[in-house]
């Protein structure tokens, strides 16, 4: 039995080759966060997360939300990571947990009013 991991939808062991695509990424980080009972708009992209469907949390009517992309880090060996849309890193693309708890304290921020 092999002791790699395999791709979500795999029949078989991952080949040598094999690397995730940023879009396969954002969609596994999109499941963690639905368990979160967070809400997230998926593109081949991005995803916008935000807390509510449709209640904005203050009288501005603007729901706090996350902009992410899956993109490779320079600065890691080019690994993939999550950042912000701004840039700001996340969290490594296999480190999805980190990746939430970062996503929740930006939303949580934002409804203090804290920003970002």
């Amino acid at each position: 039995m092999s002791d790699r991991s395999e791709p979500s939808g795999s029949t078989g062991p991952v080949p040598n080759d094999w690397s995730p695509r940023p879009s396969e990424r954002l969609a596994a980080l999109a499941q963690h966060l639905l368990a979160h009972k967070l809400f997230t708009d998926l593109s081949n992209t991005s995803a916008l997360i935000t807390d509510s469907q449709d209640e904005p949390w203050s009288g501005s009517g603007e729901v706090p939300s996350v902009r992410v992309v899956c993109r490779e880090r320079p600065a890691d060996g080019d690994r993939l990571w999550f950042f912000t849309a701004d840039g700001a890193p996340l969290a490594p693309h296999d480190q999805v947990f980190n990746a939430v708890t970062e996503i929740k304290g930006r939303l949580a921020r934002q409804r203090a009013g804290h920003g970002s």
